[in-house]
């Protein structure tokens, strides 16, 4: 099943004129090669005070989405190919601490827009030669507000929901036009961009609950929020109790609920085809206070199907990144970070039966900062351009990225670049209208560090 899009990096684009554990067996675990700290190229400040508008939006562009999770089914992975390590990366200062990154191709450049801790907003129009700051339809949102880019032609905009709406979360697009929100009371909106168009109580949704579309406009959510296992590893103790799925106009389809002590424990699960037959699956985290995270997968009707196994020790969390074709036959798996607080273990899964089973692991890489909100650290694509998708990950000291990639006898590190201090952000990549893909990250001394193509 392949969605009606174009995706592109943290984009996942919409037409709406018309979606710690022991190594495996054979794996081979690499260091990768350290690099020499790049000279990057820093962006003077002055280019960026006269800030320009850009050109009214044409009524017959298409209209493109951008999110910090890349794409509206949760599944961090991007189209494109980069040309990491060997780019000069470019350092953009800023006016405080980067909280969120979204980029979107604009015209032959591309756009970046930071959003700071305390919720202002800069933006950035960058090519190969040159940076130049936009002004946006508004210069602040609702500070830990994730944004919502929407982009027509050379136009953009930031989507900023009523004032109801939870600042934990953004809101999200459906193909006909309408938008669904998370309210700070736990209700889903149903919102035109200007009126409410209809409200379903009672759903208790988490404060930062990611609210996944697919191309027939059914929204996938996390719901009845509960602090049963108060974990408390993503900023607070509320984690899902049960997943729900409703249709295009708000109608509940099913609920699966996990089984108290457990939770779904994420702010969603990602929806993808993992086992290749033509329709999605809903991949979850399921944790509880004896046995720790376990992944677990979902058919579209609710019914459970797979399993991997759980960690075995409560309060110990598995982090869910991407499905993709990962194999080094281009076999579709599944990549997560194993207590990415601890252990700090990526491993790439296999569907076989009615059990996950891990393939491969690297140790010494993470995709999450302790207490952070931000679950979009790490990122899947082919960022060195050699034909493969790997996985973007941190170093401990979220001081270095690397590309952590599938072998014929495991998987290895490949490269790994400096990133000019410790990450505050979460990774957001765009693929240019020449299909070269673009990776950036804002680290915590106000600057965002951007690696193109030369």
């Amino acid at each position: 099943m392949k969605w009606k899009v174009l995706l592109f990096g943290f984009v996942f684009a919409t037409m709406l004129s018309a979606c710690n554990a022991s190594p495996a067996a054979e794996a081979v675990n690499l260091t990768a090669t350290p690099l020499p700290e790049p000279t990057a190229t820093s962006i003077p400040s002055e280019q960026a005070q006269e800030a320009t508008s850009l050109p009214p939006a044409a009524s017959d562009a298409p209209i493109l989405w951008a999110v910090p999770a890349h794409r509206l089914d949760g599944n961090r992975l991007v189209e494109g190919q980069g040309r990491l390590p060997d780019a000069t990366p470019r350092d953009l200062s800023l006016n405080g601490t980067p909280n969120w990154v979204v980029a979107a191709p604009l015209g032959d450049d591309t756009l970046w827009v930071v959003v700071l801790n305390t919720g202002e907003v800069q933006a950035f129009r960058l090519n190969s030669e040159q940076v130049q700051s936009v002004a946006l339809n508004v210069d602040q949102l609702p500070a830990g507000m994730p944004p919502l880019l929407r982009m027509q032609g050379e136009q953009a905009e930031l989507i900023v929901p009523p004032e109801d709406a939870s600042n934990r979360s953004h809101p999200t697009p459906l193909p006909d036009g309408r938008l669904v929100y998370v309210a700070g009371s736990g209700d889903l909106v149903i919102w035109d961009g200007e009126t409410e168009l209809g409200r379903i109580a009672d759903l208790n949704l988490q404060p930062d609950a990611r609210l996944l579309v697919d191309e027939a406009g059914r929204i996938l959510t996390q719901t009845q929020a509960t602090d049963r296992y108060a974990h408390g590893i993503m900023g607070d103790d509320l984690e899902g109790g049960e997943i729900a799925l409703f249709d295009q106009g708000g109608g509940l389809l099913w609920t699966v609920g996990a089984e108290p002590p457990f939770v779904f424990e994420a702010i969603s699960p990602i929806w993808e085809d993992l086992n290749n037959d033509g329709q999605r699956d809903i991949v979850a985290t399921r944790a509880g206070p004896g046995s720790g995270a376990q992944l677990v997968v979902f058919d579209e009707r609710g019914d459970e199907v797979a399993t991997g196994e759980p960690i075995g020790q409560g309060n110990r969390w598995r982090h869910k990144i991407a499905v993709g074709p990962f194999g080094p036959n281009g076999e579709v798996e599944l990549v997560d970070v194993l207590t990415p607080h601890l252990g700090r273990v990526a491993e790439f899964f296999q569907w076989q039966g009615d059990r996950l089973v891990r393939v491969a692991d690297v140790p010494g890489y993470t995709t999450h900062i302790i207490g952070s909100p931000n679950l979009d650290m790490g990122i899947a694509g082919d960022f060195n351009g050699d034909g493969q998708i790997e996985l973007v990950a941190m170093n401990p000291d979220s001081t270095e990225l690397a590309g952590i990639q599938r072998t014929v006898n495991g998987a290895a590190a490949i490269w790994q670049v400096p990133v000019g201090g410790r990450i505050s952000s979460n990774l957001a990549a765009v693929q240019d209208v020449e299909g070269r893909l673009w990776l950036a990250v804002g680290h915590r001394d106000g600057v965002l560090r951007i690696w193109g193509t030369e």
